[in-house]
């Protein structure tokens, strides 16, 4: 009795094994975790802030404490600066609580005074230009009211906007 040879000849098949090797290796690959998402950024700080140049141009560092999404407990330092029309335009380093950043650009003019109180706000525009850890080229925007007194440093402020990362 013959025996049949199972042998087969691999060489034929170089180009089928080829591709099942392939298919193999990029199934394995990691999925792309650098999709970028877009969400409500919304928070609210208490606020202390020092004059560090009497102006013009007026020169501020405001350093704030609080919560926010998608940034958590958070902080931010800003660095302002009121010229003679009182135009304001400054930067905002933002914090969350695991040290990731995001850094904003910030404007604004003409902050709204009550005499009586002595009361101040301020309303301005930020555009996030950038950041550090899940923040890194982050984009987006926000809308900051800023509340204060002459008469007292601490005050707050919210942010209402939007955020890319």
């Amino acid at each position: 009795m013959k025996q049949v040879s199972t042998f087969i000849n691999f060489s034929r098949y170089r180009i089928v094994f080829l591709f099942v090797i392939l298919a193999s290796v990029a199934s394995c690959q990691k999925p792309n975790n650098h999709i970028k998402k877009t969400v409500p950024l919304k928070a609210e700080f208490t606020t202390v802030s020092t004059i560090l140049q009497a102006g013009p141009p007026e020169l501020d560092s405001i350093a704030g404490q609080g919560t926010g999404t998608p940034v958590g407990k958070s902080s931010f330092v800003a660095h302002a600066q009121f010229d003679a029309s009182n135009k304001l335009t400054g930067i905002i380093v933002a914090t969350a609580e695991n040290g990731d950043q995001f850094f904003a650009n910030i404007q604004g003019h003409d902050p709204e005074f009550d005499d009586a109180t002595g009361a101040i706000t301020l309303h301005f525009q930020a555009t996030i230009a950038g950041g550090t850890g899940k923040y890194a080229g982050a984009t987006g925007s926000f809308a900051g009211i800023a509340h204060e007194s002459i008469y007292n440093a601490a005050g707050s402020a919210s942010w209402d906007g939007t955020i890319t990362f």
